[in-house]
């Protein structure tokens, strides 16, 4: 088993790896560090790596595409998790987050997942939702919430 730490490229991934870090040495568990790169953010990606890339589109310039995007989000969780005073294993995935988070949870059978929820409004969370709402509604197995400053 595994403990799943659901990471973004906020403040609050540090308070998340922490809890994460926490469980998994009491535990005895490797951490998962997870992040999820939506397919959105292939555009954005496209614009800011055009020189770092291997394909090509039809007008010559380089473009980002899926293997590189989730290679991208594997040098994300590799990032996150070189302070970890745990075994750690990165985890890249493209993809809607909670579903990925979810299912990749269920995948390794993960004693938790670990995230961090953003701090919004009410009609902020009922117009535009939440991924660690969405996550603590969908998993089948312990979600712990991390809060703070």
């Amino acid at each position: 088993m595994t403990i799943v730490a659901a990471v973004d490229r906020s403040d609050r991934a540090e308070r998340v790896l922490a809890g994460a870090a926490d469980l998994a040495a009491g535990l005895g568990e490797p951490v998962d560090v997870v992040h999820v790169v939506p397919p959105s953010k292939l555009a954005d990606l496209n614009l800011e790596s055009v020189d770092r890339t291997e394909g090509t589109v039809d007008d010559g310039t380089r473009a980002v595409g899926p293997d590189r995007l989730r290679e991208h989000a594997t040098d994300v969780a590799e990032a996150m998790a070189g302070d970890l005073e745990v075994p750690s294993t990165p985890v890249g995935l493209v993809g809607e987050p909670a579903r990925r988070i979810v299912d990749h949870a269920a995948e390794v059978e993960a004693s938790y997942v670990v995230l961090a929820p953003r701090r919004r409004s009410r009609a902020g969370k009922a117009v535009f939702g939440s991924v660690a709402q969405s996550v603590m509604l969908e998993a089948d197995r312990p979600v712990v919430a991390i809060t703070g400053p």
